[in-house]
């Protein structure tokens, strides 16, 4: 009996290849009440003050290591089974009860703040455990942390998202001018990056375990499945701008509710996300001292995000795009945009030398006529809502008035854009960006200091003109390519400038919208200057003659 007994009040961790260490668990028949009393009993005498434990205070991820805690939490978690699957608050209850004598640790977000906190000292059951005395306080002291971080991320996500809801609308209003149809496939791609960026925020919010790969890809999976299983349950049906900019709102909201779904799956011992549970996320230590912090510099930038997401969206439904590949010097014979400051052109010069501009076709905003019947009126601009953005943005300096988004550069959108083409072509969506992330942060590299230049972030179809530049480009006007805002400086693309290629051309056409009724918005004049390839029939023109054919939309 005396065998049996002991064997069921121990547990057995593997220390090294040739040696188990057993920890005996001492028998504890206490009420709650008999707990908190022993918990402030205070020692006299020549003792260690606050017991056994004191001299594990201030531990270190090192400490952690060396105790080989995580080995030690391992045997927990498996001799203590049942008492994890019976407990109704799961892994947190039946240790907190284990290691501290308090049944109703829960560290749950329920409404009682006060259901994780740590008070070792004098604690009887927590000092009389002998040797796992140590690695029982510091599983403790990591879950309180992990808890604290999560429910700061919370608390900071709810003050921010409940007084900045009313912002959506305006993002709607003011970045959206357009009389195509609501896309829902692009739409609901906002679901998906709302669901990252939570995932990212989660994940890299504490720069101490960016570097954590299990621990990273844990928090992401979990904090990405919370929120998408949060924003799906709400109403993505929206016709019009201002339905369009509540259903927005809601989905901002939702991240409070995937906080509190990850903290709470955590701490009951559940799997989340890759079926990880709360031990990856707590492996080698790294929550056991975490100080650096800022909660609310972490939900701006995510906020940020979020803002640029929907925005990226908005532009998608719309002739937004990308032109780019050559020289940032422009001297290559197809043009310019004339000065390079941001107010007169948005673009990026990338770390090889090459130029990318951003740009927006803007539908019947003057009265010019046309040289051709077979293209359409309209120009190039920013796109809108543009000029409300950036440090100082470019309608304030002009004496416009607000709402202005100063902590969003609209040079990001280039960046970002530029960098998913160059992975995934026009063909990034928010599956290839939650992959790539996972890729990114596995190799020890932290995608969220990027902040809204991240890669995938924004997704502006991109035409990639570096093949034409270089090569004997066979179609008229090749030196109006290129060319800066203004009614007055429409370009002229009179072939698949787009990697000098048909198919690639045709492909970015459809992506830039110019398949709804703007099916040849660049080829004024170019059948009176040479060869001229019509995109959706194939043919390629001269003199009114039809000369060949390629592939067309």
């Amino acid at each position: 009996m005396l065998w049996t007994s002991f064997w069921e009040r121990s547990f057995v961790v593997v220390v090294g290849p040739n040696l188990l260490a057993i920890f005996y668990e001492p028998f504890h028949v206490q009420s709650q009440a008999s707990a908190s009393y022993h918990r402030h009993i205070h020692r006299s005498g020549g003792s260690a003050p606050c017991g056994r434990v004191s001299q594990y205070y201030n531990p270190t991820p090192q400490s952690w290591q060396h105790a080989n805690t995580d080995g030690w939490l391992n045997a927990w978690w498996t001799a203590h089974a049942a008492q994890r699957t019976g407990n109704s608050n799961g892994f947190t209850g039946a240790f907190g009860e284990w290691a501290l004598g308090e049944p109703d640790w829960s560290c749950q977000i329920s409404g009682n703040e006060n259901n994780c906190n740590l008070n070792p000292c004098d604690n009887q059951v927590l000092n009389g455990l002998g040797n796992g005395t140590q690695q029982a306080y510091y599983v403790a002291h990591a879950i309180s942390n992990l808890h604290g971080y999560i429910r700061g991320l919370e608390d900071a996500f709810q003050s921010s998202a409940i007084s900045s809801s009313y912002d959506q609308d305006a993002i709607v209003n003011n970045f959206w001018w357009d009389d195509n149809n609501w896309d829902p496939t692009v739409l609901k791609e906002v679901l998906g990056a709302i669901g990252t960026i939570l995932g990212l925020g989660a994940a890299f919010a504490a720069p101490a375990i960016a570097t954590e790969v299990g621990a990273v890809s844990a928090l992401y999976s979990g904090a990405t499945g919370a929120a998408n299983t949060a924003i799906s349950q709400k109403d993505i049906t929206f016709n019009t701008a201002a339905d369009m900019g509540h259903a927005m709102s809601q989905f901002v909201l939702a991240g409070e509710t995937a906080f509190i779904s990850l903290n709470n799956a955590l701490m009951h011992g559940d799997g989340i996300g890759n079926s990880a549970d709360i031990r990856q996320v707590l492996q080698n230590g790294r929550w056991v001292n975490i100080t650096d912090m800022d909660m609310k510099k972490t939900v701006h930038t995510m906020m940020s995000m979020m803002q640029s997401a929907m925005i990226n969206y908005l532009w998608r439904m719309q002739r937004v795009f990308i032109l780019g590949g050559a020289s940032c010097g422009e001297d290559q014979g197809i043009g310019g945009t004339g000065s390079k400051n941001q107010d007169n052109i948005i673009w990026w010069c990338d770390n090889k030398g090459k130029a990318w501009y951003l740009f927006y076709w803007q539908k019947h905003a003057n009265d010019q006529d046309t040289a051709d019947t077979n293209t359409d009126n309209g120009w190039i601009a920013r796109p809108w809502g543009s000029d409300r953005m950036g440090n100082p943005p470019y309608l304030e300096t002009t004496g416009g008035s607000g709402p202005f988004w100063k902590n969003l550069n609209p040079s990001d959108a280039v960046i970002s854009s530029v960098k998913a083409y160059q992975v995934a072509g026009n063909n990034y969506t928010t599956s290839t960006w939650n992959k790539r992330m996972q890729e990114i942060f596995s190799t020890g590299v932290n995608p969220w200091s990027e902040g809204t230049a991240m890669e995938g972030l924004w997704t502006i179809p991109v035409c990639d003109i570096s093949a034409t530049v270089g090569s004997d480009y066979d179609y008229a006007y090749k030196q109006y390519i290129l060319q800066p805002y203004g009614y007055n400086n429409k370009p002229k693309w009179c072939g698949p400038i787009c990697g000098n290629d048909p198919s690639q051309t045709i492909a970015f056409y459809q992506k830039a919208n110019f398949g709804k009724g703007f099916s040849h918005p660049f080829l004024d004049d170019c059948s009176e200057g040479g060869k001229t390839w019509d995109w959706q029939t194939g043919d390629i023109s001269q003199g009114g003659n039809v000369v060949g054919h390629t592939v067309h939309g």
